[in-house]
């Protein structure tokens, strides 16, 4: 019903660590102050979209800015399309990401001042200087991303929907679309046809024993029920 980080850590429950990759949310700086096992790291993709939008009012700050992360994406798709291991990953970031990790702030340091807050190029800057150390602590850890863009592209049907509908009717309505989602979501992650095993869970739960019903989990399903497991 709102965006208070308390629904987050009931979420993520009292045993979790490791790294939590966000967009700036200022709720995760809470949760990081709550969870010391849990490591906050930054999103490039939303600092490039930042001066993406300062791109017009500010083209001779904004474009060698853009420029420069671009470059971070480069080595990314570099370790990507070589299948690299997390370790290697983390040692071609060492070498090459990092210098342009300093060329960044070198140049956001030169720019400061340029612009008031409320224009889009300050607004850029003052994501970047905010979010530094997360942003940088992509080079700790080679199996953590520059970007959230998974989470963003998997819950991009989710606000879409909700600029289309305005309302889910109720708090009811709401877990409702909430579970329908996450089911669906998680057929898509372990390539489940949603409509496939929709079908057969709606009738199987019927008879389906309650102290198995996580047997009913896509990814359960898939193995127990799909098409492949009776092949």
């Amino acid at each position: 019903m709102d965006r208070t980080h308390e629904h987050v850590l009931d979420f993520l429950g009292e045993d979790i660590a490791g790294y939590l990759v966000g967009d700036g949310y200022a709720g995760y700086t809470t949760i990081v102050g709550k969870r010391p096992s849990v490591i906050q790291t930054g999103c490039w993709a939303h600092v490039l979209r930042k001066y993406r939008d300062a791109l017009k009012d500010s083209p001779a700050q904004a474009s060698p800015m853009m420029s420069l992360i671009a470059a971070l994406f480069d080595v990314e798709a570099a370790a990507i399309e070589s299948k690299l291991d997390p370790a290697s990953v983390l040692a071609l970031r060492a070498e090459r990401s990092r210098p342009i990790l300093d060329r960044i702030r070198l140049l956001a340091e030169s720019l400061r001042g340029h612009g008031s807050e409320q224009e889009a190029f300050g607004k850029a800057q003052k994501y970047l200087f905010n979010q530094w150390p997360a942003l940088a602590r992509f080079l700790e850890d080679g199996r953590v991303p520059i970007h959230n863009n998974s989470c963003e592209s998997a819950i991009r049907p989710v606000a879409v929907g909700r600029r289309n509908w305005l309302f889910t009717g109720s708090e009811r309505g709401g877990r409702a679309a909430a579970i329908a989602y996450s089911l669906i979501e998680s057929c898509r992650r372990v390539e489940v046809d949603p409509y496939v095993y929709l079908r057969d869970v709606l009738v199987r739960v019927a008879t389906h024993p309650a102290s198995r019903v996580d047997e009913l989990t896509p990814d359960r399903w898939k193995l127990l029920f799909g098409p492949q497991s009776a092949a």
